[in-house]
């Protein structure tokens, strides 16, 4: 599927809201329930609406995930000079957007009211691309650990992997 050229956003929403597993699995960390395309109103601007609102299994907190395409450039620029495509660099001011929204008491107020869940300084991750240049990667990231994941669906596919693994010496 991520290898799939004419694969788009609304094919993998779906594919992730009925099989959650590889968003509970597949990511830096663990999950244990997710929220689709919440609608995060907004007085006087556009609505926002994150791919997933992610609750993370270790402490109950909640994590924000946007998916964008597998097939994605991650790094551009020259060799000594590698930084985040434009692509990467929209979808990080999409997330910024998103965790700002979780800044002001009354937004967090509206979405406790409305969908039950307190989502307070979440953590943003973009998955997108594929790790073509993973060490770069690394290098660019460090600009932005802080504050946002960029995780690529080959990484997805190497927790999914280690997770088989882990449940393989559970045989049932």
């Amino acid at each position: 599927m991520i290898n799939d050229s004419g694969i788009g956003e609304p094919e993998l929403q779906l594919f992730f809201e009925e099989n959650p597993e590889f968003l509970f699995h597949g990511l830096a960390n663990n999950y244990k329930d997710y929220f689709p395309h919440i609608v995060l109103k907004s007085n006087g601007n556009d609505d926002l609406i994150p791919d997933f609102i992610l609750k993370r299994t270790t402490d109950d907190y909640y994590d924000i995930l946007d998916i964008k395409l597998p097939d994605k450039t991650l790094i551009v620029g020259q060799k000594n000079r590698r930084k985040y495509s434009s692509e990467v660099e929209s979808a990080i001011a999409q997330v910024r957007e998103y965790r700002e929204y979780f800044n002001d008491p009354s937004n967090r107020q509206y979405i406790e009211d409305k969908y039950g869940i307190a989502v307070l300084k979440p953590n943003i991750i973009v998955l997108i691309g594929k790790d073509i240049y993973p060490e770069e990667r690394l290098k660019v990231n460090e600009i932005y650990s802080s504050e946002i994941e960029i995780f690529t669906y080959d990484q997805m596919v190497k927790c999914l992997e280690k997770f088989l693994l882990e449940l393989e010496k559970y045989k049932f």
